[in-house]
Formats: structure tokens, sequence, C-alpha cells
């Protein structure tokens, strides 16, 4: 959450445009002052969504202001306080952020408390989504944002959300992203051309256990097939739905958002799937080893059960 604020500050300056340039003389304790006065901010991450009434619940916090190094503020003799990225210089980009997250320049930086609070806006809030303008029913639940208020750092939380946001800057977090594997028997293939299905008697997985078999997993038309019968021409990377059989032994790979059930694993199209035309009954080794080869495609090590056996099985001879 940290970094997702970060990059918020740092694009303050850019969503606000001109319309606000006139803020950046503000005092300490302040984001700036305007107008009408200082101006403050509350970051943090939005929890639910009243698009009708135009207010959105979250879990937030009131955030200090970062200290600059730049040229001295306006008429005075110490860095400025104002919008934080103008060192003091209105819109500047020569202004180095330190943002106050840690007592110690070393320290590693800590988030403080959240407090749950209810940000209302009005027709005059400026509200961002991903750096597009936006209205507060695209706002989502998960998102990081960053609200400005009129007041100072030291209002409290609830004293700055008693009154519409003047602005409201949010950001979708990235999806986290996780690899599944498999390997095991054929027995069913649907279509000889992708799109299609492969069903599959899974012997080993990654995550281990994931799948309940038998498993059909798709194939779609950017999956790529390596291997297949090498007596029609095919080489390993000229495979193709068709030369998998019933019998063959494959294992196949994906990325896809973590945490996903093997229901939505087996529907999204494999990326890579890797055919092993049947030569009679597969070893365990020889499975572990081809879900080895798949998962090393992706840059995963992945020491498996056969492997562990078999190192089990050489101590075990060399205590002897």
């Amino acid at each position: 959450m940290r970094r997702a604020v970060l990059a918020l500050v740092l694009a303050l300056p850019l969503a606000l445009g001109t319309a606000t340039a006139s803020a950046h003389n503000g005092g300490p304790g302040g984001w700036g002052r305007g107008p009408s006065g200082p101006r403050a901010a509350v970051a943090g991450t939005v929890v639910s969504v009243n698009a009708t009434a135009g207010t959105f619940v979250a879990d937030a916090y009131v955030l200090s202001p970062p200290t600059f190094m730049g040229s001295p503020g306006p008429g005075r003799g110490e860095p400025g306080y104002g919008h934080p990225y103008a060192g003091g210089r209105g819109w500047g980009r020569s202004a180095r952020l330190r943002p106050r997250w840690s007592s110690s320049p070393s320290a590693s930086p800590t988030m403080p408390a959240t407090t749950q609070v209810t940000i209302t806006t009005n027709p005059s809030t400026r509200i961002s989504v991903d750096g597009r303008p936006a209205m507060v029913g695209k706002l989502a639940t998960g998102d990081k944002f960053v609200s400005l208020f009129s007041g100072s750092s030291s209002d409290t939380i609830q004293t700055l959300t008693a009154s519409p946001a003047l602005a409201v800057f949010a950001h979708t977090p990235p999806t986290p992203k996780q690899l599944y594997a498999f390997v095991g028997t054929v027995t069913a293939v649907s279509g000889t051309t992708s799109p299609g299905t492969v069903t599959v008697t899974v012997a080993d997985s990654y995550p281990s256990g994931l799948f309940t078999s038998p498993a059909t997993f798709t194939v779609g038309q950017t999956t790529a097939i390596l291997g297949g019968d090498s007596s029609t021409g095919n080489g390993l990377f000229g495979g193709s739905l068709g030369d998998v059989s019933t019998g063959d032994m494959v294992a196949g790979a994906l990325v896809a958002p973590a945490g996903e059930t093997a229901a939505q694993v087996e529907a999204t199209p494999l990326a890579v799937l890797l055919d092993f035309p049947s030569s009679g009954s597969a070893t365990s080794a020889a499975k572990q080893s081809a879900l080895d080869s798949t998962l090393a495609l992706f840059g995963v090590k992945h020491a498996g059960k056969a492997k562990g056996k078999a190192r089990d099985h050489h101590k075990h001879h060399k205590r002897k």
C-alpha cells in the first residue's frame, strides 16, 4: 500500500492541473494553501461505495506532509511546504521527495493505523481513477486513494472528512499472479485443432493437490503445444492438439490470478502444453521430470515427490 500511496502522491500535480496551481504556498502542517484556506490529505483503501449518495467508506489515515529539499518558498528563508512535489516552487519538478513515513531515514517505513470513515463528494470534487476523470461509482473495493480536504494535517480525520473532499485520486492495485502447472496421463481429447480440451488423470501439480482427476484443461489458440508424434514430422516445437492421444503423458502450465479454484484454472487456456507420446506406462520419475521441465519454462524450480524419494533412497544407501 505504501508504494501505491507514493505513486498517487507523485501523480497529484499532473491530475490537479492548473486549476489548483495557486495552492502551492501553504505553510507547515498542510498540503498547500488556496484562496479558501490550507489543504490536508487523507489516504487509505476503499471499503465500499455508494454512488447514489456520492460517498464511499474507507479505511484511512491523515497523510503527513512530506519534507522537501528544494529552493525556498516564495518570500521565505526555508524549504517550501507547498504541494507534495513542489519543493516550495509550485508545480516544479526539481524537488526531492522525502515522505515522513519513519522517524529515521534508515528505518523501514511503517504504515500508520487506519480509521474507518465515510468520505463525501459534491459536484465540485475532482475524482480521478487510474489517471482518468471519473465519478464516485468508478471507485471499487480495494482501490488505494489520496483525498484532499480543506484543513490541516494536524486536524483529526473525523474533522477533515466532515466536509466534502476537494479531490480524490484513486488507483486500482494490480492483481497478484501465480503459476499453475500439472502433469498426468491423457484420458480424452476434444478437437484436433485449438481451441479444444484435454482431459487428464493428474499425477502431480503446482500448487500441489489443486486438481481432482479427471481434470479437463482448455487448449486455446495461443497455447504453445510442444512435442507430439515424431513420426508425423513434427519436432519438439511443431506439436498440435491433433498429435495428443489417449495414453500420452502431458504437462501443462499457465499464469493466472493468485488463489483461483481448480475450475477457474481449467477454464483458462493453457500457456504451454508438453506432449510426450505414449510408450507404455510412464514412471513417476518421468512424470515428475515432465512437470519440472514445464515449471522451468517459467523460471520455477520444483523439487517434487519423485525427486524427494530418490534423494531419500540415495541417502539411505549411503548410510549403509
